[in-house]
């Protein structure tokens, strides 16, 4: 038996790797894929239609046609206000972006990282669907979670009352520790005059 609030479905977008969603089933979770997704809404097709590229808008609606939570990697898409704009806002759609850490960013570690991050949080990534589209950005140890309102919100004046920038020079950087520091012009060198 399915845990209580499984009747959400996760979306993995197509970033995140396909074997995560036959361990989400495993679990009873509601999963689909933006493949999968994209297999349905061609097969809906018919005439002029058919064999043409489907749209990004075609697939927020496809997201949005259940509840659903949108689980991606893709942190670029979702840091841009439009994106969120239309995802979010325009079609209800919750989205949480995994981080996984850099440390295993390799091609065999990064999957189960993924893997480890949504299935911890899975409860809570479930529990993200409802009146309110929120976005949430999820790591091992913590899934933080803000409403898309507010974050258009805040950036809203940001982009309206920005002033224009100034060049400044580039800032000096001071040496780290451990490092070596610059020789003074003329060291190492040796000069020899002869009587």
């Amino acid at each position: 038996m399915a845990p209580k609030g499984y009747d959400v479905r996760i979306v993995l977008d197509e970033d995140v790797p396909e074997v995560l969603a036959e361990g989400l089933r495993a679990r009873g979770a509601r999963v689909a894929t933006v493949n999968e997704l994209r297999e349905r809404i061609e097969a809906r097709r018919s005439g002029d239609l058919a064999g043409e590229p489907i749209s990004d808008e075609e697939v927020c609606r496809e997201v949005a046609s259940e509840p659903s939570v949108l689980v991606s990697l893709n942190l670029r898409d979702y840091a841009d206000l439009a994106s969120m704009q239309k995802l979010a806002i325009e079609h209800g759609v919750s989205v949480v972006i995994a981080r996984p850490p850099k440390a295993e960013a390799g091609a065999r570690q990064r999957p189960t990282a993924i893997a480890d991050i949504v299935h911890r949080h899975l409860p809570r990534i479930v529990s993200m669907y409802g009146d309110e589209p929120l976005v949430g950005s999820a790591n091992r140890r913590s899934l933080r979670v803000r409403p898309a309102l507010e974050i258009l919100r805040a950036a809203a004046p940001a982009r309206v009352d920005a002033t224009p920038r100034v060049d400044k020079p580039p800032r000096r950087r001071l040496p780290r520790r451990g490092r070596r520091k610059p020789e003074p012009p003329g060291a190492g060198t040796l000069n020899i005059d002869g009587p």
